[in-house]
C-alpha cells in the first residue's frame, strides 16, 4: 500500500510546530502534524499554564524585531479564534546593585526602541505592587507591554485553527525516524508517511530523533513552583502584580502573579541541570522547593506560603543560547526549530511563520544567519 503524501509534515505540535501547521495550513497546503503525546501536554517546554512575553530583549537585538512581530501574531490568532492568550500586565526587570548589567542592559534596548518604559528602585516597586518585599537599594525596568501568554491555550488554539484550515493531526504517535529523500519519509509507531518537506520540532527529543544535533542541544531539568498567598490575596492579582525577573547573586529567578487562581508561580531560569530525556527525575524534591522558596520568602510577601503545586519543565539548551532554526546542512526539504533554551515559547508564532517561509520557499524578513543549524552539525 502506497503512503500517503503531503506537501509538508511536521514531527511535534508544541510550541513551534502547532504554530507551524497553523501558517501551512492557513496558506493552502496539504499538511499533517504528528504529536507524540496528547496535543498540549506535561512532558516538554510549554505546560505550566504561563510563559512570560517581553520586548526589551538584551540577549540580542536580532531578538527584538522577532518578538514584536511575535505580538502581532498572537493577537492576530486571538481575533481569529475568540480566546485570549497574550495579557499585557507589565513587566518588571530587578537586579540587586552587584548585578545592574540585567536591568541596564533592557534599558539600553528599549531607549534603542523608544518602548514606554520606567526606571524605579526598589522602595517604589514596594509602594506600587505590594506582592513585592525588596531591599531599597534594588533598582528595575518596568515595561508595561510585558505581560503573560497562557502557554498550553497557545498550542491548542494553533493546532485547531490549523484544524480548521484542513491540517490533518495524529495525536499520540510516535515519529520512530525520518529517512531523507526527494519525498521525505516520517515512520511512526503506526503508519509511514511522505512528504515534499518535513518541518522537525521535536522540543527536547530533537536530538534522540536526529543524532546529528547531539552536539548542539543539552536538555536541562527545570522546576517552578505555585505558591498560596496566607493573606493579602488581592496584591498578587494580575491587576495588582507584573511579571518578573529578579537577578542576585544567586542567579536569576522570574515569575507570576495568580493568574489562573493556581498560585503564584515561580521558579530559576538559570540553575541548569543537565539530564537526558529518556531519565527526567520528574518529581519536585523538597530541595527543589527549599531553592525557589528562598525567592519567595526573601523578596515577596509571601514568607511562609503553602507550596500548593509544582512542575518540571524542560530547557532544550544550545551552548550559545540562541536557536537553532533553518534547513538541514545535508537535506535541503527537512527544516529543523530546536534548541530554544528557555526563552523561546513567546516567538512561536513567528517562529511558525518563518518555518512555513523556509519549506515554501519564500522570503524570510528576518536575519536567520544567528540561528544557522550548520553552526553545531557537522
Amino acid at each position: 500500500m502506497k503512503n500517503k503524501h503531503y506537501d509538508v509534515i511536521v514531527v511535534g505540535l508544541g510550541s513551534m510546530g502547532s504554530a507551524a501547521l497553523y501558517h501551512l495550513a492557513k496558506s493552502g497546503l496539504k499538511v499533517l502534524g504528528i504529536e507524540q503525546f496528547s496535543i498540549s501536554h506535561d512532558q516538554g517546554s510549554h505546560h505550566g499554564e504561563t510563559r512570560i512575553i517581553r520586548f526589551a530583549y538584551d540577549e540580542g537585538m536580532h531578538y527584538v524585531d522577532m518578538a514584536l512581530a511575535a505580538r502581532e501574531l498572537w493577537q492576530d490568532l486571538e481575533r481569529q479564534s475568540g480566546e485570549k492568550i497574550y495579557h499585557p500586565i507589565g513587566g518588571i526587570y530587578i537586579a540587586d546593585p552587584e548585578h545592574g548589567r540585567f536591568v541596564d542592559n533592557p534599558i539600553k534596548v528599549a531607549q534603542t526602541y523608544k518602548f514606554e518604559h520606567e526606571i524605579i528602585r526598589g522602595d517604589q516597586i514596594n509602594a506600587r505592587f505590594p506582592a513585592f518585599n525588596l531591599p531599597k537599594n534594588f533598582h528595575a525596568f518596568y515595561e508595561p507591554a510585558s505581560g503573560y501568554l497562557l502557554s498550553e491555550l497557545g498550542v491548542e488554539t494553533h493546532v485547531k485553527q490549523a484544524e480548521e484550515y484542513g491540517a490533518e493531526v495524529i495525536s499520540n504517535a510516535g515519529v520512530r525516524a525520518i529517512n531523507p529523500g526527494p519525498q521525505t519519509e516520517v515512520i511512526t509507531d503506526k503508519h509511514a508517511y511522505t512528504a515534499d518537506k518535513v518541518i522537525v520540532c521535536a522540543g527536547a527529543w530533537s536530538s534522540k530523533l536526529m543524532p546529528e544535533l547531539s552536539k548542539a542541544i543539552t536538555i536541562s531539568r527545570n522546576v517552578v513552583c505555585w505558591f498560596k498567598p496566607d493573606s493579602s490575596t488581592e496584591i498578587f492579582n494580575p491587576d495588582k502584580m507584573p511579571i518578573f525577573i529578579l537577578s542576585d547573586e544567586n542567579g536569576a529567578a522570574y515569575g507570576f502573579p495568580d493568574c489562573t487562581g493556581g498560585g503564584v508561580k515561580i521558579g530559576i531560569h538559570d540553575e541548569f541541570s543537565p539530564t537526558e530525556i529518556d531519565t527526567v527525575n520528574r518529581t519536585v524534591s523538597d530541595e527543589d522547593k527549599t531553592r525557589i522558596r528562598r525567592y519567595a520568602d526573601k523578596y515577596f510577601n509571601l514568607a511562609g506560603a503553602k507550596i500548593i503545586d509544582s512542575s518540571v519543565c524542560l530547557y532544550s539548551m544550545t551552548p550559545d543560547k540562541d536557536f537553532i532554526i533553518g534547513a538541514h546542512p545535508k537535506h535541503d526539504n527537512i527544516f529543523i526549530a530546536a534548541g530554544f533554551s528557555g526563552h523561546g515559547y513567546k516567538f512561536s508564532p513567528v517562529i511558525g511563520q518563518i518555518l512555513k517561509n523556509l519549506a515554501v520557499g519564500a522570503d524570510v524578513e528576518f536575519d536567520l544567519s544567528p540561528f544557522s543549524p550548520a553552526r553545531f552539525m557537522d
